[in-house]
């Protein structure tokens, strides 16, 4: 018996034997001379020690015995129940302290990560496995899309979507997300505004390719099981040409609206000294006034920043917002949109915003099932708090203050 620290390091590609060609690593092996010599008696019952040496050239220390990758291992029963913890997003921090504390277990951030990629190999990703689990959930509507006698993507609505859609169907926001399950297929989110101002959930679905044919098969399904559809007079979305093509052909009677934060990063990432060839001076001048007409109050403002735009930049920069922006200006300037129902929304925050909560729960690339469970979960708690907030609200009665003289006359000072 030997040492862990015993013998010297052996590279295991012979190519690169020599200390010249060898990368730069680390090795535990220092050539420790500590060994036990042992070996069974004849009659096989015993085993007798016949040479020692205590001596050993490192450290000896208990924090760094526990520190071994082998003795950082969990039994199964706690390496069970620490997968579990994972499951539902426990704190790591929590989790090793727990292990710490409670079982005298030293683990790392990297021991526990490899746990939770270990659950997860175990669950193999299937599409048949989420139609089923999808199908069998009460009160879901769905349809598949079908491309070579496999399924590509998905459309669903729960029946609590459905109602809230046919109650409030003026204005609907649309955005994508993206890296929520093992299948990468963006998560499509259709959102709406309650009486109270509060974000809905209306519809979700799932495709493989973000192409024409998809987008139109997500947009003709839901025209399809929503016929309140025809109520539907504004749309907010990102400036992506596929989305506003296939969303103007199918709600004929709707205003597309592109949200501003999104037509403002378009700007900084077009206007460029190499995509534009222009100097950093010239850059910055033709954003400013492109930032100047997101922000035009009125049309005649609009189309005075617009000619000022034309007389300060260069003839591809010209062509480039012709083509692109100006015929679909009210669209995407502030002064302009105010004219149609968006109820004062300018941007698509509030998807942004759910979104960003979905994958403060799915994590990044879950199987298929945990993604629909995890998603279920998002979905119930939006409906959880929006209820009662509404309950709040309307069993509330406000308590006015009592009128005082100051209180009367600083109010007429305002």
């Amino acid at each position: 018996m030997v040492c862990k620290h015993s013998g010297e390091y052996n590279p295991t590609n012979k190519l690169h034997t020599s200390q010249v060609e060898r990368r730069n690593k680390s090795t535990i092996k220092t050539k420790c001379p500590f060994h036990l010599n042992i070996y069974i008696t004849k009659d096989g019952k015993h085993l007798r020690l016949n040479k020692i040496l205590e001596e050993h050239n490192h450290i000896l220390d208990i924090s760094i015995f526990n520190n071994y990758p082998e003795n950082r291992k969990l039994d199964k029963e706690l390496e069970k129940k620490v997968i579990e913890m994972l499951a539902v997003k426990g704190d790591k921090k929590m989790i090793q302290s727990y292990l710490q504390k409670q079982h005298d277990k030293t683990v790392t951030a990297r021991d526990l990560a490899n746990l939770s990629n270990k659950a997860m190999k175990t669950k193999s990703s299937s599409f048949p496995d989420f139609i089923k689990i999808v199908s069998d959930t009460p009160g879901i509507d769905y349809a598949l899309l079908l491309e070579s006698n496999s399924c590509v993507g998905i459309f669903f609505q729960t029946a609590t979507m459905k109602s809230t859609f046919d109650a409030y169907s003026k204005m609907i926001f649309v955005d994508s997300t993206y890296k929520v399950n093992d299948l990468c297929m963006p998560l499509t989110v259709f959102m709406c505004l309650d009486g109270n101002g509060e974000s809905e959930i209306i519809a979700l679905a799932l495709v493989k390719n973000e192409n024409i044919e998809s987008v139109s098969w997500i947009a003709e399904k839901f025209v399809e099981k929503n016929p309140s559809y025809v109520k539907v007079q504004c749309i907010m979305a990102d400036k992506d040409f596929v989305e506003r093509k296939v969303f103007s052909s199918f709600f004929p009677g709707a205003i597309i609206l592109v949200c501003i934060f999104h037509t403002l990063r378009i700007f900084k990432r077009t206007i460029t000294e190499l995509i534009m060839n222009i100097d950093t001076s010239k850059k910055e001048e033709i954003l400013e006034i492109l930032q100047n007409i997101v922000f035009a109050k009125s049309l005649d403002e609009c189309n005075s920043l617009i000619t000022a735009l034309k007389e300060n930049s260069p003839q591809n920069v010209i062509d480039y917002f012709t083509k692109n922006w100006e015929e679909t200006k009210h669209q995407w300037v502030k002064g302009l949109q105010t004219l149609y129902r968006n109820f004062y929304n300018l941007t698509n925050n509030r998807v942004e915003s759910i979104n960003a909560k979905i994958k403060s729960v799915i994590k990044h690339y879950p199987t298929m099932t945990q993604f629909f469970s995890e998603l279920m979960i998002v979905v119930k708690h939006y409906e959880t708090e929006r209820d009662n907030r509404a309950i709040k609200a309307f069993v509330n009665t406000p308590i006015e203050a009592p009128e005082t003289e100051d209180l009367l006359y600083y109010s007429k000072l305002l």
